[in-house]
């Protein structure tokens, strides 16, 4: 992550930032930089969430993930926290709207969320279009970050 972009995010005041890229070694470059230049903590979500789900069974998941997600991003209340690994929150077993739960805990935690897929004039997307989990969001006022990859 360029330092250029780094100032911008720093001077970003929104409660929840996206930064962008298809490439997972890219989001985990780009968490590893930024919380070097800023000491903000990772949340490595689904490395969390997955310890939490299994032993849940599967008609209480969805109930399970919503509650523990918000659970893991309050344990840093103070914020800002970099949530990366999200890609457990898009299973479609758990229906959950991952967009939907980050800007739910931003009203709590300040997030940088390292967010798996595209983001191309004001459409935010989960994975590729081809890809079997493949979402898309159409974003207004939310601040979008992509990330070149190295």
């Amino acid at each position: 992550m360029d330092d250029s972009l780094i100032s911008r995010l720093l001077s970003d005041t929104s409660p929840c930032l996206l930064c962008v890229c298809e490439d997972s070694r890219c989001l985990r470059e780009a968490a590893e930089d930024l919380a070097l230049h800023t000491s903000w903590p990772i949340l490595d979500v689904g490395m969390r969430l997955s310890g939490v789900l299994l032993g849940v069974p599967p008609a209480q998941r969805t109930a399970k993930a919503r509650e523990a997600l918000g659970d893991l991003i309050r344990l840093y209340s103070t914020g800002p926290v970099i949530c990366n690994g999200i890609d457990l929150l898009f299973l479609p077993e758990l229906a959950l709207d991952p967009l939907a739960l980050f800007l739910e805990a931003s009203r709590h935690t300040r997030l940088v969320v390292l967010w798996p897929g595209r983001f191309k004039e004001k459409d935010l997307s989960y994975a590729v279009s081809d890809h079997k989990h493949y979402r898309h969001w159409e974003m207004k006022n939310l601040p979008v970050y992509p990330l070149e990859r190295r």
